[in-house]
């Protein structure tokens, strides 16, 4: 994946949206739902203003996790950022109950701390 993402980098540098896209897109094709290569092809589509291609990327990475807490919480942040708040606010319950069905090791981890922080941050703010 390391070659793909320098190429994408490279052809982002250089202004060539839609190339460092089908770049990243051939990496997925040849190496599978790579979670780097989606998160820059879910970068740029949001950075071209594609929202509901960015979140459907996102879905085909979440189904394929074994965990939804993560994918579920950035789902909610994308939605939010782009004024789709009662999609956010359901989507963020989702990734709470995610959080709280989390043996207790797993919930206590600084990363999941943090995460239930930010998750529960926005559920109030909303």
């Amino acid at each position: 994946p390391d070659l793909y993402l320098a190429r994408a980098r490279a052809e982002l540098a250089a202004g060539e949206t839609a190339k460092a896209l089908a770049g990243v897109d051939a990496g997925i094709a040849r190496l599978g739902p790579v979670p780097a290569l989606q998160a820059l092809a879910i970068e740029i589509e949001l950075e071209q203003g594609r929202v509901d291609a960015a979140l459907a990327r996102l879905d085909q990475v979440a189904a394929k996790s074994p965990r939804k807490e993560v994918w579920l919480a950035q789902r909610g942040e994308i939605l939010m950022q782009h004024g789709r708040k009662e999609e956010a606010r359901s989507v963020y319950a989702a990734a709470l109950a995610a959080i709280e069905a989390l043996p207790a090791g797993a919930r206590r981890t600084k990363a999941m701390v943090d995460l239930e922080g930010r998750v529960r941050g926005a559920l109030a703010r909303l």
